[in-house]
């Protein structure tokens, strides 16, 4: 990826699956209650796509992780959102 090359970190947020798919859930119901602004309809099978990539992404970030190795100290992993804003903080 030229792009990765380019910058000065990659923030990867490697959140638990289990608080994934609560985001989506939390987000699906917003978006039905009218709560949250939402670009594509938020019916059931769109809930059942989001979820499948919640899914899958776990299968993906493995090799995902592979071909970031790649980049060295510029990769940042983070277990929560916290430890990226507060990365992020500190650097800019």
């Amino acid at each position: 990826m030229e792009s990765f090359g380019c910058c000065d970190y990659i923030v990867v947020l490697n959140e638990k699956t289990s608080v994934r798919l609560f985001r989506v859930f939390k987000r699906w119901i917003k978006q039905r209650i009218g709560k949250e602004h939402y670009n594509t309809k938020p019916t059931l099978n769109f809930l059942r796509y989001n979820i499948k990539w919640v899914l899958e992404f776990d299968d993906m970030k493995k090799e995902l992780f592979k071909e970031l190795n790649s980049y060295g100290e510029k990769v940042k992993i983070f277990s929560n959102s916290d430890e990226a804003w507060e990365f992020a903080s500190r650097k800019y």
